[in-house]
């Protein structure tokens, strides 16, 4: 674990995944599908527990114009520029269960923002940054 200093707000537009953990492959599918290519673009998970303590979970990619996901049907999401408790897997697709478990290690630590959601930064289809907020 680390501390990760984000430089700028990045504006990401995403969509949600109903029927969490199921779906989240095709709705990344779709995204791409939509875009008339990732030059420039970095996708992202989007996570957080409801009132119920269900796992709320949306697929998002950033934006490169402003409000651009609207055209597309997406709801708006700001990731503040700031620090954030950084932990990076690789190779996460070989074991999809590190994901769940480096961020609720990032979760445990007391200096994590509890009103702020879990963000995961698929660097590539092998690197992916988990970040949670500090507080």
């Amino acid at each position: 674990m680390e501390i990760f200093k984000l430089e700028a707000d990045v504006s990401i537009f995403y969509f949600n995944v109903p029927e969490f953990p199921n779906g989240i492959e095709e709705k990344f599918t779709e995204i791409l599908h939509m875009l008339p290519d990732m030059n420039g673009r970095t996708f992202y998970g989007i996570s957080y527990f409801n009132e119920d303590g269900a796992i709320v979970y949306n697929c998002g990619v950033n934006e490169i114009r402003k409000n651009e996901g609207k055209d597309f049907g997406g709801e708006h999401f700001l990731l503040p520029a700031g620090e954030y408790l950084s932990s990076t897997i690789h190779n996460w697709m070989s074991d999809l269960e590190l994901i769940k478990t480096t961020l609720m290690k990032l979760m445990d630590d007391p200096r994590y923002d509890k009103n702020f959601p879990c963000i995961e930064v698929y660097k590539t289809d092998k690197v992916l940054q988990c970040l949670v907020k500090i507080a």
